[in-house]
This record gives structure tokens, C-alpha cells and sequence, in this order.
């Protein structure tokens, strides 16, 4: 299986310092490392089993867009989002629901991991089908755990659900599903997903009688049109409903550039940050240096 791994702040050796790591998680989340080790994990075990006709692509940039998908598999069965999980306990799955049981009440988790697992795919089908592959593809969305002490007790899940200690078959059954996608097919799926296909210029449109109206010729340049980029804020993603109605609203509104009078200068930032997280990065270095400064006047009085 060929790994492409597009993970941010992560050096060619495939290591991210201390830096990196408070980057990744002032943009994507306290939980941001712990999901790359269950992501390690989920790897380690599925890739002794699938060949060289699968490629991942881990935490990649769709093009024109800042999204950020977890994992995305791509073989002669088709495509599957993978949104791995690194929780631990007892979770129940309902239709799109993910939740705990407290007593005899279900109470939903602060995080939807079905509802984010939706979300992702129907981004990744919607920017699919954008760039040309409609009708071609279909993504599966699925809900892995990496740890073995998550059960999920599954009641018609919105989402494919794999528990740890079926990663293994889940592999294997890739390798006996029906083949759906050719190499062409799949190879053009990576590219399209990795460097994205560059927009069709617009033709030019062909003379017309005056009698006839130019709407046809105005609908079909808007439909060569480039493609517009996505919203999707990970923190938003505990409501799975609003999950493609967002996304395809924000492809939408932002296909079209703003006039240039209404655009600001951004703003520079010092090493990739914005004032407020190198703020939060100052003070966590000069706190952990009085902890430092501490333990070392404790040290030497003692001694």
C-alpha cells in the first residue's frame, strides 16, 4: 500500500518537535496528537494486508479549499473517508447519533463522531464530483477505533463502524470486495485529491441569431467556472444534518471572487501564527521556564 502522508508541521523524518506540535494543536484541536497515534495505529494494522494497488492519503489539503481530511483510501473497491477515533468507553451509535447511556437516558457525546465522519465524506464526494468525477464515485464514510477499550454498540449507524479488533478483517474483506475502479480511474482520483485538476477555460461561445437569448451561454461559462472553495470548521461538527447543506452553500458563495476594492491586506504573522496564538505560545514558554527556575532554587538550597 502506498502512504501518501501530507500531515502538517511533521519534518521528513517524519517527526514533529515540541513547535509543531503546540501549531498543531492551537489549529486543530487539543486531541490533534492523539489522533495521529490512533491514526498510526489504524495504519500499522491495515497496511500489512492491503498491496500496491491502495493508496492512503493521510491528512491531506483538498486543493483550493482548507480542508483537512483524516484518511482516505483508495483501491479497486472504491474510495472510503476514514475518520479514526482515539476515545475510550462505552459509546452507542443511532442512526446519526453518538452518545452514552446514563442510567436509561441516552446522552450525546460532546463530540459527534458520527455526525463529524458524515461531514468529511460528503465534503470529499461533493469536491469529487466538482472536479468531474460525478456519477463515477461513491464515497463510503467510516468510523474507526483505534483503542481496544472502545465498544460501540452499533443500532443502524449513519456511517460504517470498525472496532479494533476488526481492523484486521476489514482489511481483508478490501481485498475480496468486487473491484469497481480501474488504475486509470483510481490514479486520476489521487491526483484530483493531491494537486486537484486545473479549470477548464472557458470556450468561446459560438455566434447565435439575435433572436435567440444568451442565457444558455452565460449557464454553461458559470458551469466551467473554477471551483470554489469549502467551509468546514472541525469544532462545528457535533451536528451532522447541516453537514453537506454547509458545505455545498460555501462552495457556492465563494466560487466567485470579491471585488478587489473590498479586499484587506492580510495580516503578517511571525512563524505561521497569529497574534493570539503566539500569544499563547509566549506564555506557555515563560511558564514553563519559572517552573524551571523553580525546581532549580529548590535544588540548590537543598543541596
Amino acid at each position: 500500500m502506498k502512504i501518501v502522508d501530507k500531515t502538517p508541521y511533521r519534518s521528513e523524518a517524519g517527526e514533529i518537535d515540541l513547535f509543531g506540535r503546540i501549531q498543531g494543536m492551537l489549529k486543530y484541536g487539543m486531541s490533534w496528537p492523539s489522533r495521529l497515534k490512533a491514526q498510526d495505529v489504524v495504519i500499522a494494522i491495515i497496511e500489512k494486508q492491503l498491496d500496491s494497488n491502495y493508496a492512503l492519503l493521510r491528512n491531506v489539503t483538498l486543493p483550493y479549499t482548507e480542508i483537512n481530511l483524516p484518511l482516505v483510501l483508495i483501491g479497486p473497491p472504491g474510495v472510503y473517508l476514514i475518520n479514526v477515533t482515539h476515545e475510550r468507553g462505552v459509546f452507542i451509535a443511532r442512526d446519526d447519533k453518538w452518545g452514552t447511556m446514563i442510567g436509561d437516558r441516552f446522552v450525546g457525546a460532546r463530540i459527534n463522531q458520527i455526525g463529524r465522519t458524515q461531514a468529511f465524506g460528503r465534503v470529499l464526494q461533493l469536491y469529487l464530483d466538482r472536479q468531474g468525477f460525478k456519477g463515477s464515485v461513491v464515497v463510503e464514510s467510516i468510523l474507526m477505533a483505534a483503542d481496544p477499550g472502545m465498544q460501540i454498540e452499533s443500532t443502524r449507524p449513519a456511517v460504517r463502524v470498525v472496532m479494533s479488533d476488526a481492523l484486521e478483517r476489514f482489511a481483508v474483506s478490501m481485498n475480496q470486495a468486487r473491484p469497481v475502479l480501474n488504475a486509470p480511474l483510481a490514479h486520476d482520483l489521487v491526483r484530483a485529491i493531491l494537486v486537484g485538476r486545473p479549470p477548464k477555460p472557458p470556450e468561446p461561445a459560438a455566434p447565435e441569431p439575435a433572436t435567440d437569448p444568451a442565457a444558455t451561454s452565460t449557464k454553461e461559462e458559470d458551469e466551467n467556472s473554477s471551483l470554489g472553495a469549502f467551509s468546514f470548521d472541525e469544532k462545528k461538527q457535533t451536528d451532522s444534518q447541516t453537514g453537506e447543506a454547509e458545505g455545498e452553500k460555501a462552495a457556492d458563495s465563494q466560487s466567485t471572487p470579491p471585488p478587489a476594492t473590498d479586499k484587506k491586506p492580510k495580516k503578517k504573522k511571525l512563524f505561521g501564527l497569529t497574534t493570539a496564538q503566539l500569544v499563547i505560545v509566549i506564555v506557555v514558554l515563560l511558564a514553563a521556564l519559572c517552573a524551571i527556575a523553580v525546581a532549580a532554587y529548590f535544588f540548590l538550597t537543598n543541596v
